[in-house]
């Protein structure tokens, strides 16, 4: 194959990006072995997703830059981020702690998989919201970074 009928092959291949405002790598699973992730938010139905994983970090930086188009417009972050909801808050990132053993009160973090001694608020190693509270902290926190935005 010609080096230019190559290259027209791998226009022909290309495709539509997402076009975001937010697209990061995120991390989960255990230290040993982590799963990466892009935590992305998507304007069409204005909502935040989590995708494109893989325990080779290497794809997921691939995926990162083939798949997904940043766009810096400050009018349409504001619009296509109001109102922000619980719901996206819960779903995105909102962790549970889990009892690690019935013997002591160690409890780990279902975001993160950090182990530690008592419940508290909010992860300390992931700052995943852990309890309704937080969940409203959050919230609360982000409109009022959307309002001075404006």
């Amino acid at each position: 194959m010609m080096r230019e009928e190559s290259m027209m092959e791998s226009d022909s291949q290309r495709h539509e990006k997402i076009k975001t405002l937010f697209a990061k790598i995120i991390v989960e699973g255990k230290l040993e072995k982590p799963y990466f992730s892009i935590l992305y938010f998507d304007p069409a139905d204005k909502d935040f997703h989590i995708g494109y994983s893989s325990y080779y970090l290497g794809y997921v930086f691939n995926w990162l830059n083939e798949e997904f188009e940043i766009v810096e417009d400050g009018n349409f972050a504001l619009s296509a981020l109001r109102p922000v909801s619980r719901e996206q808050v819960e779903k995105v990132w909102r962790g549970e702690w889990i009892d690690t053993n019935h013997r002591t009160s160690s409890c780990k973090c279902t975001k993160c998989g950090a182990v530690q001694e008592y419940e508290t608020p909010f992860c300390p190693a992931c700052g995943a919201p852990m309890t309704d509270e937080a969940v409203e902290m959050v919230v609360e926190r982000w409109k009022e970074a959307v309002v001075d935005e404006a």
